[in-house]
């Protein structure tokens, strides 16, 4: 019924400067099985078109979690957490190169994405300077 299924392509992630899951990369292991990839950042990550295996995988993992009840699956990092469980479940999922890293850093013209997270001292760049080269281009 599959033989003519397409390989689905990988998952490729920029590095986040730091592992940020609603659990240790160790407990998900233990709980999904899987090894799961550490610091997926799911602010620029490259995802193949889901199909219904890759959501029964992440309903089935989702489930594990909460029935663990070790981890928080509605925390603040699930997304990433997510997005590293089906990169863990997918052939070939790799980091960007390094070029693609998280930057917290001031823009220039090497830099290909800035993350403003929501900390205090960052997030507000986004407007005074991350939304003003994009109108600049714009106008």
């Amino acid at each position: 019924m599959f033989s003519n299924r397409k390989k689905i392509p990988s998952v490729y992630w920029n590095k986040d400067i730091r592992t940020c899951y609603s659990s240790s990369i160790e407990i998900l292991k233990e709980i999904t099985g899987l090894n799961i990839p550490p610091a997926v950042n799911a602010g620029l990550l490259y995802t193949p078109r889901f199909t219904e295996k890759e959501f029964e995988l992440l309903e089935s993992m989702v489930h594990l979690l909460e029935k663990d009840g070790c981890v928080n699956i509605n925390h603040f990092w699930s997304a990433q957490t997510y997005y590293a469980i089906v990169a863990a479940s997918i052939d070939g999922s790799k980091a960007l190169p390094d070029s693609y890293k998280v930057n917290l850093c001031d823009v220039n013209e090497s830099t290909i994405a800035r993350h403003y997270v929501g900390i205090p001292r960052v997030r507000p760049q986004f407007f005074l300077e991350g939304i003003v080269k994009p109108m600049k281009d714009l106008n």
